[in-house]
Parts: C-alpha cells; structure tokens; sequence
C-alpha cells in the first residue's frame, strides 16, 4: 500500500515549501507478509530432441503412409523405397554364392584327396602344395560372395524406412514418387525424408538478463502460459542454464532450459509463451517497498530534499557499516561489493559497504519529522524486500523523489544562492 500525504506548510514553485520540505510525502507501510519472488520472461516451445530421418537407400519413394502430425511408434513404416535394384542384386548375389559354395566342395574333396595321396606316397609334393592352394583360392572367392549378399540384402532391408523411436512427425520434406539420394557417403549427404519427435515431454528455451540469473537453480518450479491457451497454466522444470551468452540489442542474455510434461499433447513446437520461475518463498518476513530502500551512496543526496539533518544521514550510513562523505575511514567488514541492479531490483545498493546494507527513511510520528534508518536486507524484487534488520512492523517508511527531482532540487537550491 502507498499513501501520499500533504505537506502542512505553503508550497513554492518548486514543488517543495519554505523550508526546502516537499509538499507532499509518498510513504509505505513496514509490514509482516508472505514474499514470494518470480523471474519472468517469455520462449518458445520447442521438441528436446529433434530426428532427421534419411535413407541409405537411393531410387523413388513408393509408399509414405505417414503425414505431418501423425504420431508413430518405434518400428512403423516411413516410407518404402523402391526394392527393384535391391532385389535383383540379392539374387545375384544369392547365385553367385551357391555357385561358389558347389566349387568350395569339391575343392575340400580334392585337398583331402591330396593329404591321403602325400601320405601313401603316390602324389609328389608340389601336387599337395598346388591342390592346397586351389582350395584356399576358392574359399576366398566363397567368402567374399558370402558378404556381398549380406551387403545386398541389407540394402534391400534399408529401402524399408522405419521409425527409430516413439515420437510424432514434426516435419515432412518429400511425397510418394520423390527420387531421393541415399545417405551411405556421409551423414550431411542424402535426402532428408522427414523429421520426428517425442513430444510426450517438451522444452521451453527462455532468455533470462543477468540480473535475474544469479537466482535461478536447477530443479525450480516453472510456470509457462502458452499464447495458445492463456487460460491454463503447465507446470515445468528448471533442467540447466546454458553456459553460452546470447546478445540482443546489446543485452546480454542466457538461454534458461523448462521441460515440461505434455502427454496430453497439446503443446507443440513454435507456440510461443510466457514463463514464470518461483525463485523463492519466504512465510511471514518483514517487508518494505523496494523504491523506498536507498543506497548508502544515494542516501545523503535524497536526505536534503526529506529534511533530513546531514550527520544524522552520516551516522546511519556508517552504523550501516558505510562510508558517507567526509569520512575518511570506513571499517572493514570483508564484503565485496555489487549492485542492486546485479542482485535483480532496480536501485543500486552501496559503492562502498556492506552487499546486504541500505537506508530507509522512515516518518517519526512522534516528532513529526523524517529520519534515516540503517537496514540489513535479503531477497527483493521490483516490489518489495525483505528486511532482516533495522525496521519493525508499523514503520512507515518514505518513498524518495527520483533521480530527476533530486538533480532539480539541486539546481533551485543553486539559484537560490
């Protein structure tokens, strides 16, 4: 909830009343609440694994039963190539082998002839040696037409196109009567027939900023609505973020991975959706508005615009383990440094201090009077942050001009001068 509330005392041009005060205060309740923080974007669906499907065998397509959408199982017919060369070879070669297999076996008759002969003396060596020789020949030949038949017959079992796996045609690239070009001589020659999927489990590719990349896990929950459904929600898996950068607009971008179950079959690759990453979830935390917490460094520029006495600005920043201006020694607290910006949220937390360290103006109802509060804080997203210390429930803390009214209030004060 934000509230406005009017300024008291008589306003100038400026915007601001006498004294330098603003003529009216934009102030947010501190509260206890459940704080659920997202990473959003938006992707395309698309199949996790993608076959193309060639033939080693090459001649004219005789028969396609299959269309763009069928969903097949492992083992279904693709497409028949056209066998007629294919089975005139096997044949051949079927011939061939029972000729030399007739030759094989009278050549074993003739070199076991042979051994006797030797043996009893009635054939001279050279004899031995040559009919040993004529049976090693014709074996080879018996051997080699053995392989060309099975070369030939899986030749004729190729022209038989069937699906590797259990999936649904994606994409289909010829028709019954296409002549196509087999894929023997390399992987990245011949026709591709078709392309096939499992889609009973799809991917989202969804680009995420660096800023939000820090908070994301394998294993998270995923929310994706499709463009074509956005009455319903299915829910994904975080799988892995790719490692290499993605440059759009010179925005750096990383291709976060969502599986998501989908054996009813409706998602289909190309829809496009919006995806929703729960990052975290946190039961009954303190939380403030995000605009309302300000970085150390931005903190004694805004404190003036507030009424805000300086040192009072000074000794929050350096309780906030900060260096305000003036101060030559900041104590080491071992902490590195980053933005806001970095972390996900918009306004940059410290250049020098604490990562988790901030000011939030708070209004004193007591006194009547805006003073400034050092914070720790936790997980934070473009509306609210989690405070872990500094703050209690029934605060109310003030939401600072922006970067604009900051420079103008500057220049009046100037002119004033």
């Amino acid at each position: 909830m934000v509230l406005a509330v009017a300024g008291c005392r008589g306003s100038n041009a400026a915007g601001t009343d006498a004294e330098g005060q603003p003529d009216s205060l934009v102030i947010v309740p501190v509260t206890r609440r459940d704080m659920v923080t997202n990473v959003e974007s938006s992707g395309q669906i698309e199949p996790i694994r993608a076959i193309e499907i060639k033939s080693k065998a090459s001649g004219a397509i005789l028969r396609m039963p299959v269309e763009t959408g069928d969903r097949v199982d492992a083992g279904a017919l693709l497409a028949q190539i056209d066998t007629t060369e294919a089975a005139t070879q096997v044949r051949q070669r079927s011939a061939d082998l029972d000729y030399q297999r007739a030759q094989l076996t009278v050549m074993e008759s003739r070199r076991q002839r042979a051994i006797s002969l030797l043996a009893q003396g009635m054939m001279s060596q050279d004899q031995h040696d040559e009919a040993q020789l004529d049976y090693a020949r014709v074996r080879s030949v018996f051997i080699s037409t053995q392989a060309g038949l099975a070369e030939a017959q899986q030749r004729l079992a190729e022209s038989t196109v069937r699906a590797p796996i259990q999936g649904t045609i994606i994409e289909k690239r010829v028709a019954q009567g296409q002549i196509i070009s087999s894929a023997t001589s390399g992987a990245t020659e011949g026709t591709t027939l078709m392309k096939m999927a499992d889609l009973s489990v799809v991917r989202v590719r969804a680009l995420m900023g660096q800023a939000d990349l820090g908070k994301i896990r394998p294993g998270q929950e995923a929310t994706i609505v499709p463009d074509a459904y956005r009455n319903r929600k299915f829910t994904g898996q975080v799988i892995r973020i790719d490692p290499q950068s993605l440059t759009q607009r010179d925005v750096t971008y990383f291709p976060v991975l969502v599986d998501i179950d989908n054996r009813e079959g409706l998602l289909l690759p190309g829809m496009d959706c919006a995806i929703t990453i729960s990052v975290s979830h946190l039961t009954n935390v303190l939380t403030v508005a995000t605009d309302a917490v300000i970085a150390l460094d931005e903190a004694e520029k805004i404190g003036p615009i507030l009424k805000v006495p300086q040192d009072s600005i000074a000794a929050a920043i350096v309780k906030a383990g900060g260096k305000p201006t003036g101060v030559t020694k900041l104590p080491d607290t071992g902490e590195q440094v980053q933005t806001q910006r970095q972390r996900g949220v918009g306004r940059p937390v410290p250049s020098v201090g604490p990562i988790d360290a901030a000011i939030v103006f708070v209004v004193d109802t007591v006194r009547h009077h805006v003073r400034a509060l050092p914070i720790r804080f936790g997980m934070q997203d473009w509306n609210l942050t989690e405070v872990r210390s500094g703050l209690r429930p029934g605060m109310t803390a003030v939401v600072p001009p922006s970067a604009a009214v900051v420079q103008q209030f500057e220049e009046f004060q100037r002119l004033m001068r």
